[in-house]
């Protein structure tokens, strides 16, 4: 049996899958991209997808590898998106002003949380309404809104609001 799909721009899996005994699993630079076992008379494929720090941005599950498998025709990225879980991360968290704790004094303009640390959305694959309209949830996180006293943990020292 010749299996052929595309994760992202890359192939998924291609070429003869004999051996249903063993599950398959492919790295990229130390990380999992697609994993591949066989059950309910088929080979089920996953793909994660990777930013430039190794984050996870992009997930496809067995479900979306089987209907992008079953397409005979190259898909945009965004079509291809469609189809994925995806996540996104925060940018730089700066404090407002200056603090003093434990440590020292923290200046104002100072990273308090890097880029890339938080998770602040995710977006679910598409799927189609009984109104026929194709749509994802979306799910956002603000961090540290509205947070008591601006924010300010007492007990670890901290006289000022970041």
């Amino acid at each position: 049996m010749a299996y052929r799909g595309y994760a992202g721009q890359e192939r998924l899996m291609t070429g003869a899958l004999h051996d249903t005994s063993c599950p398959i699993t492919r790295t990229g630079q130390g990380r999992v991209t697609n994993t591949g076992s066989y059950g309910a008379g088929d080979w089920q494929f996953t793909s994660t997808g990777y930013d430039d720090s190794g984050r996870v941005i992009r997930t496809l599950d067995e479900k979306a590898t089987a209907a992008i498998r079953a397409q005979d025709v190259s898909l945009s990225q965004d079509v291809l998106d469609s189809y994925a879980t995806i996540t996104r991360y925060n940018s730089d968290i700066v404090s407002a002003g200056p603090a003093t704790g434990p440590d020292g004094t923290v200046s104002a303009g100072t990273t308090i949380t890097p880029a890339g640390t938080l998770v602040t959305d995710t977006w679910a694959p598409a799927f189609e309404t009984s109104e026929g309209q194709t749509v994802r949830t979306h799910t956002h996180v603000d961090f540290d809104q509205d947070a008591p006293n601006q924010g300010v943990i007492r007990e670890l020292g901290w006289d000022s609001a970041w």
